[in-house]
C-alpha cells in the first residue's frame, strides 16, 4: 500500500497537537486546571461528533468503560510525572516506552512477534526517543519518581 500524503500529514498533525498540549500542561501554573480545560474541549468536540454516528453495540460498552479508566490513570500519572520531572524527561520516556511495552505484551499474550525488520524498527525508534529522557546525565534517586511515573504512563 503506497503512502498516502494526506494520511501522513494527519499523523504528523496529531503528533504536533499531542506534543503541544503536553508542553502547555507542563508549562502551566495550574497543570490540573489547564489539563481539565484541554480534556473538556476534547469532550465537547467528541460529544458533538457523537450525534453523527450510531451508538456502539452493547457488548462494546465494557471495553469503552475500561478504556476510560485506563486513560484516567494515564492522565494522572502523566500530570504527576510533570509535577516531579521535566517535560524533556517525562514526555519522551512515556512516548518512547509505549511501543516497546506493546511489543512485549503482544508477544506474551497474543503470541504476536513482528518480523526482524519490524522489531529493529520499533527498537531503534523507541531507543532514540527514550534516549532523549537521559540526555540530562546519569540516573539519580531524585529522577526515579518521574521516570517511574513516565513508564507507568507509557504502560497505560
Amino acid at each position: 500500500m503506497p503512502l498516502q500524503l494526506h494520511l501522513a500529514l494527519l499523523v504528523l498533525l496529531a503528533a504536533v497537537v499531542h506534543a503541544s498540549w503536553n508542553a502547555v500542561v507542563k508549562s502551566s501554573g495550574d497543570r490540573f486546571l489547564t489539563f481539565t480545560m484541554i480534556a473538556f474541549t476534547g469532550t465537547v468536540v467528541g460529544a458533538l461528533a457523537a450525534f453523527f454516528v450510531p451508538l456502539p453495540a452493547p457488548q462494546v460498552w465494557p471495553y469503552l468503560i475500561l478504556s476510560a479508566a485506563v486513560h484516567n490513570v494515564y492522565y494522572v500519572t502523566l500530570l504527576l510525572g510533570y509535577r516531579y520531572g521535566d517535560l524533556s524527561e517525562v514526555y519522551p520516556l512515556a512516548r518512547g516506552s509505549s511501543p516497546l511495552i506493546v511489543l512485549v505484551l503482544a508477544a506474551i499474550f497474543a503470541a504476536e512477534v513482528p518480523q526482524p525488520m519490524g522489531l529493529a524498527g520499533v527498537a531503534l525508534v523507541s531507543a532514540g526517543i527514550i534516549s532523549l529522557a537521559f540526555a540530562g546525565g546519569r540516573l539519580t534517586r531524585a529522577r526515579m519518581r518521574p521516570i517511574g511515573l513516565a513508564l507507568t504512563t507509557g504502560l497505560c
